[in-house]
């Protein structure tokens, strides 16, 4: 299983290794707060998610193989699936 951190729900997020309820929280807030008005992806690579509180280096390491990313479309592209 692979998770786009863009569009993922706090409940699949909490799924990864190192990953809980309260930092998958944190992701979904981070999105939500940072979220461009051109509707780019917030995440477009796995080290971009270590602006977010509690996630370092060893956290990326552990998870970003299954993370998945669309940074080539807008959030609302990729969620309908259009390009």
């Amino acid at each position: 299983m692979r998770l786009n951190p863009n569009t993922a729900s706090p409940t699949d997020l909490a799924l990864l290794p190192r990953i809980g309820e309260v930092t998958a929280q944190r992701i979904v807030a981070f999105r939500e707060e940072n979220k461009p008005q051109d509707g780019r992806p917030v995440f477009q690579s796995a080290n971009d998610l270590e602006r977010v509180r509690g996630i370092g280096p060893v956290t990326i390491a552990r998870i970003e193989r299954y993370l998945k990313f669309d940074s080539h479309c807008r959030i609302h592209e990729c969620e309908s699936g259009t390009r």
